[in-house]
């Protein structure tokens, strides 16, 4: 199924645009992306709460739960600018690993495919030459 979800959006207009000061909040951003594995597109990162909530709202798993609830209404809420998008950020992670979607916890479960190539591939092999613990009594 094709996806076409974009994180190089900038949509703009009156339905976006806050209240105070005329601000797109679709352009507002996290400090530090959340990378997902969905179901249907693979890969995506997600760089803030408006691209968070295109997700939810349209390829989310399972559209229950209390941490999808919470991240969706999050997510509009810092997009009218009621809401810090830091806190929303952490209500999406929290989402997102109650949907199963956290590549990292994938990867600890043995749910996530090795890659061929480009980023996760390197990151999966640069953790994987890491030596090993051994716990010795």
């Amino acid at each position: 199924m094709p996806c076409f979800f974009d994180n190089s959006w900038n949509i703009s207009g009156s339905a976006l645009l806050p209240a105070f000061g005329g601000t797109n909040m679709s352009a507002v951003s996290w400090s530090i992306p959340v990378e997902l594995r969905m179901p249907h597109s693979g890969m995506q990162t997600v760089h803030g709460p408006f691209a968070a909530l295109i997700l939810l709202m349209d390829e989310w798993p399972v559209r229950s739960g209390p941490a999808y609830v919470s991240a969706r209404s999050s997510c509009r809420a810092a997009i009218d600018g009621r809401e810090a998008p830091e806190e929303t950020r952490e209500r999406f992670v929290l989402a997102a690993r109650e949907a199963g979607l956290l590549p990292s916890e994938m990867r600890r479960e043995g749910k996530l495919p090795f890659a061929t190539g480009g980023k996760l591939h390197q990151s999966i092999n640069a953790s994987a030459e890491s030596p090993p613990v051994v716990n010795r009594p």
